[in-house]
C-alpha cells in the first residue's frame, strides 16, 4: 500500500483509511466472537441464529397476545349490587309487617309482589357480578405470572438480536458456516495482500461513510455560524430598536412634560381666582337652598290652613300632592283628631323629605326655578372645582415624568449614548450672537461635539460650524421665508440633510415648512416656557433629529 491507496490511485480510499477500517474490522470481529461464545451460540450460523430469532420473537408475541386478553378480564366489574338487594329485603320485611298490623292489605300486596320481583332480579345480578369478580381476580393472578414470564422473553431476546444485528453489520449474513470459522476466515482475509473482494467492498463503504460525515460536520458547523451570526444581527437590529423605541419614548415624555407644565402654570395663575369664583357660588348656593327650604315650609303651612273646616278646602291636586284620603274627613265626629294625625303623619311636614324633590317642583313654579338655579350653580362649583384638582393631577404628573426622564437620561449616558442630560434651554436674549452661541451650545448637546459659534463678522451665511454639520440661526422677530431656507441649504451643498440645521426665533411662514419638509431639511424654532425657552422642531426631520440625536443619524444616506 503506498500513496492514496493500496493498489493504484483508482482506488475511492487512502491507506491511511484502509488501516484505520482494518484495525476497526479485527476489534469488531473480536468482540462478536467473545460475546457469541458467552452466549454459547458461537457455534451456531447466522441462519440458525436467526431462526432462534424469529421463535424469540413470536413467543413475545404471544405472551403480549395474552397478556392484552388477561388486562380486558381483569377489569373491574363495577359496583356491587349487594346493597340493592338488602334494600329491597328491608323493605320486603317492612311491608311484611304492614300486612300483619293492618286489615285492608291490598295495596301493600301489590307492593310487596313489585318489590319481590325487583328482589330476584337483583339476587341475579348479585350471582353475575360475583362470577365476573371471581374471573377478574382469577385474571388478574394470571396476568401477573404472564408478565413475568414476558419479562423473561424479553430479556432472553435481546441478546440474540442484538449479535444477529451485528453480524449483519459486519456483513456475515450470507455466510453458511459457523461463527467460529467465518470468522476466524475473515480475520485471516484482512492479514493478506491484497485485500479480498468483500475488505475492497466494505472499506470503500466506509471511506464513503467518513467522507458523508465530514460533509455533514462542515455543513453544521456552516449552519451553526449562520445561526449565530442571524442571532448576532437580530440582536443588534433589536437593540437599535430598543434604542430607538426608548429615545422616542424620553421625547414624548419630554413633549408631554412641556404640555403639562405650560397648562399647570397657566391653571395657578388662574387659581386664586378660581378659589375666590368657588367660595361667591357656594355662598349663593347655600342662600338658595335655605330659599327652597323656607318656600317648603310656606308651602306645606298654606296648605294645612285651608284644611282646618270640618269639609277639607283643599283641592283635588293640593289632596294629591299631600297624598291624602279625603274620604277620612266625611265623618265630622273624627274630623278634629284626624287632622292633627294626618298632620303628624304627611311627609310634606319635614322640608327636607326626599319627595319635595320630585313633588314639589311638580307642585310649585318657585320650587322649579330655584331647583334649575341650584343645579346650575351645583355644575358651577363641579366645573371650577376641577381646577385644584387638575392642578394636583398635573404636579403628580410632572414629577413623574422628570423622574423618567432623569433616569433614561442617566441611563443613556452610562451606556455613551444620546441625550446626556436635558436639552439647553435660554432666557433674555441679548443679541444676535448671544442667540449663534447658543445655537452652538444646543447643538452640541444634540450631538455635534465640536459646534462652534463663528465670530462676529461676515460669515458667509454660517452662523455655526460642527464636524458634519453647518447652523443657521435667525434672531428674527419674524417669520423666516422660504428664500433664506433655500439660500441656507445652497450654501450647506456637500453636508448631509440632516447637518443642515436652521433655528428660527420666530418660526417660519407655510412655505418655508412645506418646501423644507419635502427635501427632508431640519428645521427648528424657539418656544416659550413659563420662565425661558426651548428649542421645538417645525419640520418632520426635525422631529427625527431629536428623537435620536445626531450620532444615530450619521452613516445613513438617506438622512
Amino acid at each position: 500500500m503506498a500513496g492514496g491507496g493500496t493498489t493504484g490511485s483508482g482506488t475511492p480510499w487512502t491507506a491511511q483509511q484502509f488501516s484505520a477500517w482494518k484495525r476497526r474490522e479485527k476489534g469488531r470481529l473480536v468482540k462478536l466472537r467473545t460475546t457469541l461464545s458467552e452466549n454459547s451460540l458461537v457455534l451456531l450460523s447466522y441462519a440458525e441464529l436467526t431462526v432462534q430469532v424469529v421463535e424469540a420473537k413470536g413467543k413475545v408475541s404471544t405472551l403480549l397476545t395474552s397478556i392484552a386478553e388477561l388486562e380486558k378480564k381483569a377489569h373491574s366489574p363495577g359496583r356491587s349490587p349487594v346493597p340493592k338487594e338488602r334494600r329491597l329485603e328491608h323493605h320486603l320485611a317492612q311491608l311484611d309487617e304492614e300486612i300483619a298490623k293492618r286489615f285492608f292489605t291490598g295495596k301493600y300486596k301489590r307492593e310487596k309482589e313489585e318489590v319481590a320481583k325487583h328482589l330476584e332480579l337483583a339476587k341475579v345480578d348479585s350471582a353475575r357480578y360475583a362470577e365476573q369478580k371471581r374471573l377478574a381476580d382469577r385474571a388478574r393472578e394470571q396476568l401477573a405470572g404472564q408478565k413475568s414470564l414476558l419479562k423473561e422473553a424479553e430479556q432472553g431476546l435481546s441478546t440474540p438480536v442484538k449479535l444477529q444485528n451485528a453480524a449483519k453489520d459486519l456483513g456475515l449474513a450470507e455466510s453458511l458456516g459457523r461463527f467460529d470459522d467465518v470468522i476466524d476466515q475473515r480475520l485471516a482475509d484482512l492479514e493478506g495482500d491484497p485485500p479480498p473482494p468483500w475488505a475492497v467492498k466494505a472499506v470503500t463503504a466506509y471511506a464513503e461513510e467518513k467522507a458523508a460525515a465530514a460533509r455533514e460536520a462542515e455543513e453544521q458547523a456552516a449552519a451553526a455560524a449562520r445561526e449565530v451570526e442571524e442571532q448576532r444581527l437580530a440582536k443588534k437590529k433589536k437593540g437599535a430598536a430598543a434604542a430607538r423605541q426608548a429615545a422616542k419614548k424620553v421625547a414624548d415624555n419630554r413633549k408631554q412634560l412641556e404640555k403639562d407644565s405650560k397648562e399647570l402654570a397657566d391653571l395657578q395663575g388662574s387659581e386664586a381666582a378660581t378659589l375666590k369664583r368657588i367660595e361667591a357660588l357656594e355662598r349663593r348656593l347655600e342662600r338658595e337652598n335655605d330659599r327652597v327650604l323656607a318656600e317648603r315650609e310656606f308651602i306645606y303651612t298654606k296648605l294645612w290652613n285651608k284644611k282646618k273646616g270640618v269639609r277639607p278646602g283643599l283641592t283635588q291636586r293640593e289632596t294629591y300632592f299631600l297624598d291624602i284620603d279625603r274620604t277620612i274627613f266625611q265623618n265630622r265626629s273624627i274630623a278634629n283628631y284626624v287632622y292633627d294625625e294626618v298632620r303628624e303623619g304627611t311627609w310634606a311636614r319635614d322640608p327636607k323629605h326626599k319627595d319635595w324633590a320630585t313633588k314639589g317642583v311638580e307642585f310649585s313654579a318657585k320650587l322649579r326655578t330655584s331647583a334649575r338655579k341650584i343645579e346650575e350653580l351645583e355644575a358651577d362649583i363641579k366645573e371650577l372645582i376641577f381646577t385644584p384638582k387638575r392642578i394636583q393631577f398635573l404636579k403628580s404628573s410632572i414629577r413623574k415624568l422628570e423622574k423618567d426622564i432623569a433616569t433614561a437620561d442617566k441611563a443613556n449616558a452610562a451606556a455613551g449614548g444620546w441625550p446626556k442630560g436635558k436639552a439647553p434651554r435660554i432666557g433674555y436674549i441679548a443679541n444676535a450672537h448671544a442667540f449663534e452661541k447658543y445655537m452652538a451650545e444646543w447643538m452640541r448637546w444634540l450631538g455635534w461635539d465640536d459646534a462652534k459659534a463663528m465670530p462676529v463678522g461676515p460669515d458667509g451665511g454660517i452662523d455655526v460650524k460642527a464636524t458634519g454639520a453647518l447652523g443657521q440661526a435667525k434672531h428674527w422677530d419674524t417669520e423666516v421665508g422660504i428664500e433664506e431656507v433655500q439660500r441656507h441649504n445652497g450654501v450647506c451643498d456637500g453636508i448631509q440633510k440632516y447637518g443642515r440645521v436652521f433655528l428660527s426665533k420666530s418660526g417660519y411662514t407655510r412655505d418655508a415648512i412645506e418646501w423644507a419638509n419635502d427635501l427632508n431639511l431640519p428645521l427648528f424654532e424657539m418656544k416659550a416656557g413659563s420662565k425661558d425657552a426651548g428649542v421645538v422642531a417645525s419640520t418632520k426631520a426635525g422631529e427625527k433629529l431629536l428623537t435620536v440625536g445626531a450620532k444615530a443619524m450619521k452613516g445613513n444616506k438617506r438622512n
